[in-house]
């Protein structure tokens, strides 16, 4: 998958040493290659999917030294037929 449209949200002070920046982002493509789930790896199914996810990098001393990633699983599967 690709992602296209990463535009920060919001950005802020967390404490005097480390910054939080918020980015929303758009993951679009075609499942053309193994898909690795919790329950194994799943051959490519050549069908289109899209999905919209946050990331919130934590930044100490101009580095990033926490970044979380969230977004919606079961929908992707979903478009994937696979749920």
């Amino acid at each position: 998958m690709s992602l296209h449209g990463l535009t920060c949200l919001t950005c802020y002070v967390t404490t005097r040493l480390a910054v939080r920046v918020i980015y929303t982002w758009t993951g679009t493509g075609t499942h053309d290659g193994p898909l690795a789930t919790a329950k194994g790896i799943i051959p490519p199914t050549g069908k289109k999917g899209s999905i919209d996810g946050v990331l919130i990098a934590t930044i100490k001393e101009g580095k990033i030294v926490r970044e979380e990633t969230y977004w919606n699983v079961p929908d992707l599967l979903a478009q994937l037929g696979l749920m």
